[in-house]
């Protein structure tokens, strides 16, 4: 099927459909066509239906939703929480990291020093 055959059958401005054929080939990672493939139509018949209906709020979401790649926004109080855990995260691995230098120091500085060849000939 042609893009502006899918246009008409869907009510849609031939613009708006080019605009969504870049959207949907951008978030299935595919080469855009001038033929469509059945699934593709399928796919953009249901995304369609999804903007109709207001269960998607642009066509992108609709997309995602029809291909399988969407997911819930998180919930903000939920974010804090991740952001919280990774800053405690990320201090103990600076601790950590300050203890293992510490520990290299003293390594260093208790083992008697070896002679280095270069050394010897002085």
């Amino acid at each position: 099927m042609l893009a502006s055959e899918l246009a008409q059958e869907l009510k849609i401005d031939p613009s708006v459909m080019s605009k969504r054929l870049s959207v949907y080939f951008q978030e299935c990672g595919e080469e855009k066509s001038r033929i469509l493939s059945e699934q593709a139509v399928q796919h953009l018949r249901q995304a369609h239906e999804l903007l109709i209906s207001k269960k998607a709020l642009n066509f992108t979401t609709a997309v995602q939703m029809v291909i399988g790649t969407y997911t819930e926004p998180l919930p903000s109080a939920v974010v804090r929480r991740l952001e919280s855990r990774l800053a405690h995260i990320e201090n103990v691995q600076a601790q950590t990291l300050e203890s293992v230098n510490r520990i290299l120091e003293y390594i260093d500085t208790s083992l008697p020093q070896e002679v280095l060849p270069e050394q010897q000939d002085q």
